[in-house]
């Protein structure tokens, strides 16, 4: 894992189902990084009551294919709300560099 938050799926056979990415479990840091926690909370229910089945659920070629997951590049969520976070997050992390004064 690169950075915390994340998270791993990891089904009853302990086979790899979404690799590491941002997970927020509440909404406590929602003012830092301005990301809900509902979104991910509903996939992995869905994924609880789903299983296999599930629309967040990855194919082993879907794995394989994700930039960063069996390498040392971070992995890219393929999922519109995973864009979405990452996306913001690295507009706000940027934003905030940005307006640091010089040393």
């Amino acid at each position: 894992m690169v950075n915390v938050p994340t998270a791993v799926w990891i089904d009853e056979r302990g086979r790899i189902v979404r690799p590491n990415e941002v997970a927020f479990a509440d909404d406590r840091f929602k003012p830092f990084h301005g990301l809900e926690a509902a979104p991910y909370l509903a996939a992995i229910r869905n994924w609880v009551s789903e299983g296999e089945r599930s629309a967040f659920v990855l194919s082993e070629a879907e794995l394989r294919a994700r930039p960063g997951t069996r390498t040392t590049f971070w992995p890219t969520p393929s999922l519109p709300w995973g864009n979405t976070c990452t996306r913001q997050a690295t507009a706000r992390r940027r934003s905030r560099i940005s307006r640091r004064p010089s040393a």
